[in-house]
């Protein structure tokens, strides 16, 4: 395909948003790739949400060198150096984006070397095979009819139309539906996966290397405590998240009714806690959160 494509004089773009399934043993020059995106939040340790911002990066081949914006930097003997490429088309952001993830991430490569890093990828496919083994048989999987395609690094969870129903029969909408259960991942302290993305009515999984059996047995247990919550009390999807420094944020709103700049003044807005912090999470039962999370919904004056 790559062939086809420089034959007609074209360039080969691939999304490579998670490289985990891939990193080590797949040669993207030998594929005929000419422009490749990477999430270093995704595949090279960079934290990820509370602990982020995400970051990434893009590797092009030598056909794109002379044409990469901003200042690149290269090295020179024992040094590094920044250059401008000679064709380039200037700079459109900061041109080192955010330095010192890209010093993390080059150091967790250097450190692992090639045989670390086929083994990182080999440890992620793992783990992310062993979740979709332990929660497959309460959740359906997408896309429909690939449930028996082997995954990789990722997979997709959905609901049961009778799910879906029992969810809708207290009062949240279906496209909301998935959103609120991302929303539910924070009452248990976890960062929330990827919702509605690539698949409407989806929740992507996308478990990494760096994770211990353990604790993915631990997010197993919460994950299956969040179908029980969905069956026997959907109705607290109406109020999600509970325990955060703030109520749900209307985000309709928030979208149509922008606030771009806010003059600050002597003294910095405080930073809320949350109203149970994550360690306390960390130490109580499933069972003791879903108990927190009813009590909490009986007094939200969020609904919907």
């Amino acid at each position: 395909m790559a062939d086809l494509v420089h034959a007609a004089g074209g360039l080969v773009y691939m999304d490579g948003a998670n490289m985990n399934a891939i990193a080590g043993w797949v040669d993207l020059g030998k594929l005929g790739v000419d422009a490749v995106h990477n999430n270093t939040h995704k595949t090279w340790s960079i934290p990820h949400g509370g602990g982020g911002p995400g970051d990434a990066f893009v590797a092009v081949s030598e056909k794109l060198l002379d044409y990469m914006p901003g200042a690149q930097c290269v090295r020179v003997g024992d040094h590094y150096r920044l250059i401008r490429p000679k064709k380039s088309i200037g700079s459109f952001h900061r041109h080192l984006g955010n330095f010192g993830h890209k010093v993390r991430a080059y150091t967790y490569v250097r450190a692992l070397g090639h045989e670390g890093v086929r083994r990182m990828s080999a440890v992620a496919v793992l783990s992310a095979r062993y979740l979709h083994k332990k929660l497959s048989p309460l959740f359906p999987t997408l896309p429909v009819g690939a449930e028996s395609t082997p995954r990789m690094h990722e997979f997709i969870l959905t609901l049961s139309k009778e799910s879906f129903a029992k969810v809708e029969s207290a009062g949240v909408q279906k496209s909301a539906v998935i959103a609120r259960i991302g929303k539910l991942f924070l009452d248990f302290g976890l960062h929330a996966p990827t919702v509605a993305f690539p698949e409407v009515f989806g929740l992507m999984i996308e478990p990494t290397e760096s994770f211990t059996k353990a604790e993915l047995d631990d997010f197993v247990d919460t994950v299956r405590a969040i179908h029980q919550i969905v069956h026997e009390t959907p109705e607290v999807l109406g109020t999600v998240p509970h325990f955060t420094p703030i109520d749900r944020v209307d985000e309709v709103l928030a979208n149509k009714s922008l606030q771009l700049s806010e003059p600050l003044g002597p003294d910095l807005l405080p930073v809320l806690p949350n109203r149970i912090a994550a360690k306390e999470l960390l130490r109580m039962g499933k069972h003791d959160i879903w108990k927190r999370i009813r009590e909490m919904h009986a007094k939200s004056p969020v609904r919907g």
